[in-house]
């Protein structure tokens, strides 16, 4: 099996929290970064990887991975690099690595902004045997626990205001039917009867989104091969296969997907499927599996990590109260390199970057502080997200809030739910 991480095209939100604008670099611990966990969780599994960047950015990419590399898998699997238009679209990136993919084989496919553990690849692939499916997609809630009551200020209130994708469901099969796109929810929606005659156990969901995460069969790839050149469908594979490709009969000869596997892996001609399967895993649990299309998202993947991932991952929480005491400045966090503490300093359940400084008297609790973050004396920051090289002055209060980098937040400011520092343009376009 094989691996395809698209990283030419990431969340406008996330890369204005970096300092380099690569969403890939964002730290889950001190021991990996964003991409760099993807692949190794990818590499742990044996599948070789292939990851999709913009035009100039694989040395940069090599050396972020190199700096977090683990060594357990070196000599088993293979990282290949493969630079594109940003604007490609899937079919189009797909086409250009084709000969890289092993046609025999299934394919996962996700983005470079996306968390996830190996826990959620084997959860996919027994789903895809399971439901004899040629492509199997996650799909994850909205938000679990909608906060009442909400100025309307903060960025996931932001999130849950456009309207949301429609999805039709067959629960009796686990199966996607139909996708409506949120673009097209405010129009009039029918369900075609070709749906209506065939399944009995339809389910209408609103409160879903793409997680960006899928595991193509041969069959799949094929089918994408085959509309890689329709201009209307560049944009809108998922939608496009799931409401035609997948009730189209083959249109090619399939006995070339399985020419290249020993005879006893053969199927028979009446074992190939003469239509496209979609099968959706809905995850309602903590498992991380998450697209990061927003700052806030990014946090939220962190604590989720940090509650039920990390340490079964390698990473350590350093400072934990059994160790250090009820009393410790630093507890339950995990710290990198060149971190420095002044006296007083009160530090609970975060991850901070490489050369964090806190101030004396300060309080962090349930953030998030990428590299170089400065806190000076007397700061109360509670379930924020600081972006790189962040300066925050003498006494100040944030709430809720997420910082962009190199931003300067004066002293004695007080925020509450407030996004700092973005550009206004592309927080529309997240």
């Amino acid at each position: 099996m094989q691996a395809v991480i698209l990283a030419h095209q990431d969340s406008l939100g996330l890369r204005q929290l970096t300092a380099g604008g690569l969403v890939g670099q964002l730290p889950l611990t001190p021991q990996s970064c964003l991409i760099a966990n993807i692949v190794d969780v990818f590499q742990s599994a044996l599948l070789d990887v292939i990851i999709v960047c913009r035009p100039g950015q694989t040395a940069q990419l090599e050396k972020l991975l190199a700096s977090s590399a683990k060594t357990s898998h070196q000599g088993t699997t293979r990282t290949i690099f493969t630079e594109v238009p940003i604007n490609s679209s899937l079919p189009e990136c797909l086409y250009r690595l084709r000969k890289h993919i092993n046609s025999a084989s299934y394919l996962f496919l996700t983005y470079g902004d996306f968390a996830v553990t190996d826990l959620d690849i084997r959860r996919l692939f027994v789903h895809m045997v399971r439901t004899k499916a040629g492509m199997v997609c996650l799909a994850a809630p909205y938000h679990n626990n909608p906060q009442k009551g909400d100025s309307g200020k903060n960025l996931k209130s932001q999130l849950q205001s456009p309207p949301h994708d429609l999805l039709v469901l067959d629960e009796a099969e686990e199966q996607l039917v139909m996708f409506v796109a949120a673009a097209d929810t405010k129009r009039q929606i029918r369900v075609p009867k070709t749906i209506t005659s065939t399944h009995t156990h339809l389910v209408t969901r609103s409160d879903l989104h793409d997680v960006g995460f899928y595991l193509f069969s041969s069959f799949a790839l094929k089918l994408l091969e085959w509309i890689r050149d329709d201009a209307g469908v560049r944009k809108h594979f998922l939608r496009h296969l799931v409401n035609v490709e997948q009730y189209k009969p083959c249109q090619f000869d399939t006995s070339s997907l399985y020419s290249d596997l020993p005879p006893e892996l053969q199927l028979a001609e009446h074992e190939i499927p003469k239509f496209l399967k979609i099968s959706v895993i809905v995850h309602e649990d903590k498992a991380v599996c998450r697209r990061l299309d927003s700052p806030s998202n990014y946090l939220e993947a962190i604590k989720l990590i940090r509650e039920n991932y990390s340490e079964t991952n390698g990473g350590e929480a350093t400072g934990s109260k059994e160790a250090s005491g009820p009393r410790a400045p630093v507890a339950d966090c995990s710290v990198d390199k060149d971190c420095v503490f002044a006296n007083g300093a009160l530090v609970r359940s975060c991850i901070l970057g490489v050369n964090c400084k806190v101030g004396e008297n300060s309080r962090v609790v349930s953030s998030v502080l990428l590299k170089d973050v400065v806190i000076k004396e007397g700061c109360k920051i509670t379930n924020c997200l600081i972006g790189e090289d962040v300066q925050v002055g003498e006494n100040c209060i944030l709430k809720d809030c997420t910082v962009a980098s190199h931003q300067r937040i004066p002293p004695r400011a007080v925020f509450q739910s407030e996004n700092l520092g973005f550009s206004e343009i592309d927080m529309d376009l997240v």
